[in-house]
């Protein structure tokens, strides 16, 4: 059954990727229908129960990181027109400086006030 499984998911995912690129879907990349066909895959076998799938599909995150990550951002490159970076590469740097900051500041904050209610702990020698 896993061998069955898949191969059709492959073969599923070829044929969107085959209807993507014919058709000039644009607005699809091949690496988001491969995500979502991951995921429709995943809840299926997690609703139906079968174990022996689910243990096949089990995440384990160096897996994705070291081997299906590298690919995805591959193609979103690729698929990037340079053109409309380099045009827009100021609003780029500033949401990133800008939402980077905002984000160390909420987290720093959340995190001040979990340790301030008890949640985490909290050295007591740090400098407040």
């Amino acid at each position: 059954v896993n061998s069955i499984l898949i191969t059709s998911s492959l073969l599923l995912l070829i044929a969107i990727g085959y209807r993507i690129n014919t058709h000039r879907l644009r607005h699809v990349p091949v690496s988001g229908a491969a995500i979502a066909l991951g995921f429709v895959l995943g809840v299926l076998v997690r609703v139906m129960g079968i174990t022996e799938e689910e243990q096949l599909l089990n995440f384990k995150g160096s897996f994705f990181f070291y081997v299906l990550l590298p690919p995805i951002i591959f193609e979103a490159g690729l698929s990037l027109e340079t053109q409309m970076f380099v045009d827009n590469l100021g609003a780029i740097f500033t949401f990133a400086v800008l939402g980077t900051l905002v984000s160390t500041w909420v987290t720093s904050k959340g995190l001040r006030l979990a340790a301030e209610l008890g949640v985490v702990g909290l050295d007591s020698s740090a400098p407040r």
